[in-house]
């Protein structure tokens, strides 16, 4: 099995950076729902997985069947060591004035996502706040298990039961990513948030998982030790956890504040914030759809229904379904989101299920990305966050599959043309339908 190489553009990191430095509103921290809940499970700090013999190495080692820098990764590249000076930063202190929150370094709803936010019984050792989202943050409260996780005999279920999270699972892994990446019910993103200067959340599992840096190898040893990797998989399984918490999120959402709306955070922004003199909205062929209309930013909705259409057509055809339902409601109100969510989310579990247990082929693969490019070259992907994930999920498909293929005419341009899609997308502001169409286009000619 070849060895996974990464090829992204400063346009995305600054994505993925962006979606860090500013807080959730939220009434507890996902990472305490998420994480075991023993109280006897300590969180320790960044610093006891500092040692240079450890995880803390000036470089990269050759000494063991892992980087051993881990931690100078994490403190000196990845946005999630630096995410509490966010907090302290004028735009992050000026959304908490504009929210009533006082000062955001103390307010709990800005420490759940720009930190390892716990209960203070929880904490001992070197346990800091200010260390942003720490080591802990994703792989769980260390006490019972940093002796014993670095000892090959110790199994994956008893670090499990000592409170290391399960990031080699997939699902879970975009589970706790997703809870501040998006939201779940202990924290959710309001337009009320947004509007007091919130950007927009932008997330896709694999493209930011790389984007943090990754300080791991996906390599022979890794997959002996833990299980087969393959990005479009990881992808997969990270749309369809994105589709399941969104709909979540929709329940309710006709109940809120506003009645007039569901909650517009879970809108597509730049139906109503675009710049009026220019024209973003184009007629497509047999259309009945019309310009005007906000729309539910289903993006993972429709990457999942592309990616069921190929691997489980029978679940494709469903969540189509599901997604015209939630259209309508939004642009006639018949029918009830709460139900029609209860219902999709339902369905997603069961998807989430069959993509775990699915093997995705590069046959599978070309089908998809083949699905994503005819969506994109007929117009459809007018909405920014679709327009965005589609591009995320040709860049990782197209580095997945072997350059060696026959299905790629000209490799060696794909690089190129993928930084013109991701240029396109640079300037949310100045984000161009019609460009994207155009260069989606052009990307046709490397098809054999």
């Amino acid at each position: 099995m070849k060895l996974i190489s990464w090829h992204f553009s400063s346009t995305l990191k600054q994505i993925c950076i962006i979606s860090l430095i500013v807080p959730l509103l939220a009434h507890s921290a996902s990472i305490q729902k998420l994480h075991n809940d023993n109280p006897d499970m300590k969180y320790i700090g960044s610093a006891s997985c500092s040692s240079s013999n450890c995880h803390g190495a000036g470089s990269l080692q050759n000494k063991s069947n892992v980087r051993q820098n881990e931690f100078n990764t994490w403190f000196n590249h990845d946005p999630h060591a630096t995410a509490y000076s966010a907090l302290e930063s004028s735009q992050g202190q000026q959304i908490a004035n504009n929210l009533g929150l006082g000062n955001a370094t103390q307010a709990q709803v800005c420490l759940n996502c720009h930190t390892t936010n716990v209960s203070e019984n929880r904490r001992a050792g070197r346990f800091r706040a200010n260390e942003g989202v720490s080591c802990e943050g994703c792989h769980g409260p260390g006490s019972l298990w940093l002796s014993s996780h670095s000892n090959p005999a110790t199994s994956r279920s008893e670090l499990i039961s000592h409170g290391l999270y399960d990031t080699w699972n997939s699902t879970s892994k975009a589970e706790l990513c997703l809870s501040c990446h998006l939201g779940d019910q202990n924290q959710k993103i309001t337009h009320k948030i947004m509007a007091a200067g919130h950007p927009r959340l932008v997330f896709e599992l694999v493209t930011f998982s790389d984007a943090q840096p990754r300080h791991y190898d996906i390599d022979r040893d890794y997959i002996q030790r833990k299980e087969p990797y393959r990005q479009i998989k990881e992808w997969a399984i990270g749309q369809a956890q994105y589709g399941y918490q969104f709909l979540d999120l929709l329940i309710g959402t006709d109940k809120t504040e506003n009645a007039l709306f569901p909650e517009l955070a879970l809108y597509e922004c730049h139906t109503c914030h675009h710049n009026p003199k220019k024209v973003r909205w184009n007629r497509l062929d047999n259309e009945e759809d019309r310009p005007g209309r906000i729309k539910i930013n289903g993006s993972s909705l429709l990457a999942t229904q592309i990616i069921t259409s190929i691997i489980a057509p029978e679940y494709g055809i469903r969540i189509r379904d599901l997604r015209a339902s939630i259209r309508q409601k939004t642009i006639s109100n018949e029918g009830n989101i709460s139900e029609i969510a209860s219902k999709g989310k339902e369905l997603f579990k069961t998807v989430k299920k069959t993509i775990e247990s699915r093997t995705i082929t590069n046959d599978d693969g070309i089908a998809i990305l083949e699905q994503i490019l005819t969506i994109g070259r007929k117009g459809t992907l007018r909405e920014l966050s679709s327009a965005e994930q589609s591009v995320m999920a040709i860049a990782l498909i197209t580095n997945d599959l072997p350059r060696e293929s026959e299905y790629f005419h000209a490799p060696d341009e794909i690089t190129t043309v993928l930084e013109n899609l991701y240029t396109i997308l640079s300037d949310e502001n100045a984000f161009s339908p019609q460009r994207l169409k155009s260069n989606l286009k052009k990307l046709k000619v490397l098809e054999n």
